[in-house]
């Protein structure tokens, strides 16, 4: 697995970062396959990403307490998409909030 930290602007709150986070997906057609919470990190929020029918999945979380969002590829799930898409969210992050 591979781990990608996003930096967070100073005025982006937990709850602007959640609407962003889903409104960049909508924006790339990308589907939620999964919202969740991961247990080691309590109150976090912990998405699943598919690009239509295309190979691999791209997960992001977002940790309140530790002030965090970072990005995901398990390596038996990687395709080329995810990259673009990752490069894209950076790009999104930089209107928040």
């Amino acid at each position: 697995m591979v781990d990608f930290e996003i930096e967070i602007p100073e005025a982006c709150t937990f709850e602007s970062l959640e609407r962003r986070v889903e409104a960049w997906a909508d924006a790339l057609g990308l589907t939620c396959t999964l919202k969740s919470s991961l247990q080691r990190f309590p109150g976090s929020l912990h998405w699943h990403f598919k690009q239509g029918k295309l190979k691999g999945t791209l997960e992001m979380t977002l940790s309140a307490s530790q002030r965090r969002l970072w990005c995901s590829i398990q390596s038996g799930r990687v395709d080329n998409w995810q990259e673009e898409a990752l490069g894209s969210f950076k790009t999104w992050m930089r209107g928040c909030p």
